[in-house]
Parts: C-alpha cells; structure tokens; sequence
C-alpha cells in the first residue's frame, strides 16, 4: 500500500494506491442445498476446488475538510485469468 497525503487549507487530500496478490485454495469442494422459504423445491449450489491465482489492484482517495465533511471514492478489483470482480464505491457524510 502507497499513500501520499496532500495538507490543504481546506483540509487533507489522501490518495492511496494498493496491489495484492491472493491465493485461494479451497480445502474441499462446497455444496449445499437450499429452499426458499414459502417457495416449493430447492437448489444446489457447490463451490469449485481448483486454486485460483488473484491480482487484486484498488485506488482510493479521501478528502477530509477542516468544518468535517468528508468524501471518499474507491475502485478495488479481483482479478485472474477467468474470475473479475470490481467494486467501485463513493461515500460522502459530514460530523454532527
């Protein structure tokens, strides 16, 4: 993880820049059958058992202003030969 802090008068701009790598290996192969409540019959959902290989990248950057309003927007990713995953998320709010 990098982050670089920028003091303004305002308040305080951070960026933060990450790159990860994630193994996941499961221990066996998951299955589980289920039934939705009030509906008739059910399903199967199972898991694989192969070992996937991530490269999980994400950028972020905050603003805090000096009166406590706030604001961030982030992009975080999972991402491998056949599995994407992306996530964009945007959060404003202020002290109270």
């Amino acid at each position: 993880n990098i982050y670089r802090h920028f003091k303004l008068e305002e308040g305080l701009l951070t960026a933060k820049v990450k790159l990860s790598y994630v193994n996941k290996h499961p221990l066996k192969k998951g299955r589980i059958t289920a039934n939705l409540v009030g509906q008739p019959g059910t399903f199967l959902a199972s898991g694989t058992n192969k070992t996937q290989h991530q490269v999980s990248p994400g950028l972020s950057l905050d603003y805090k202003s000096n009166s406590g309003f706030f604001i961030s927007a982030a992009y975080d990713a999972q991402l491998s030969s056949k599995y994407n995953a992306h996530e964009v998320s945007l959060k404003i709010g202020t002290k109270f």
